[in-house]
């Protein structure tokens, strides 16, 4: 399910189930994904620091900042799809697409938060009507 809000950020939701399902299809679309390198940048999102790691084919620019600080969570890196050869959990990944003679596109995916214990599960069940961007209808 996608969700946009007042400013126009879309947000997207995927049962668990299905991330499995996603990451498949997305290494089929792209079997050989671009080396990754660190960049020996770092930063803090949501309170965790992580280190910046930068791949690139042709059109496709991939940064990614992975944290070690999850160690709970490493045993779902394959499933967040996290290339082996990085250890950790991304909290942000921003990919960049340009092609010769089309609009450049950016997608970001960052975490905001971090919370530990039981999660309602309300948070999962999106809203009936998903809100167009104000001003625009």
């Amino acid at each position: 399910a996608w969700v946009m809000d007042g400013e126009g950020h879309a947000l997207s939701m995927v049962p668990a189930s299905q991330l499995g399902a996603m990451t498949a299809a997305i290494t089929k679309a792209l079997p050989n994904p671009p080396p990754f390198r660190t960049t020996g940048e770092s930063k803090t999102i949501a309170g965790l620091s992580c280190r910046i790691y930068r791949g690139s084919l042709t059109a496709i620019v991939v940064e990614a900042c992975i944290t070690q600080e999850l160690a709970s969570l490493h045993r779902f890196q394959a499933l967040l799809g996290t290339p082996p050869e990085i250890p950790g959990i991304p909290l942000e990944m921003i990919i960049t697409v340009q092609e010769p003679g089309k609009e450049r596109v950016t997608i970001t995916q960052r975490v905001l938060r971090v919370t530990a214990g039981p999660v309602d599960q309300k948070m999962f069940v999106p809203p009936t009507t998903p809100s167009a961007p104000s001003g625009k209808r």
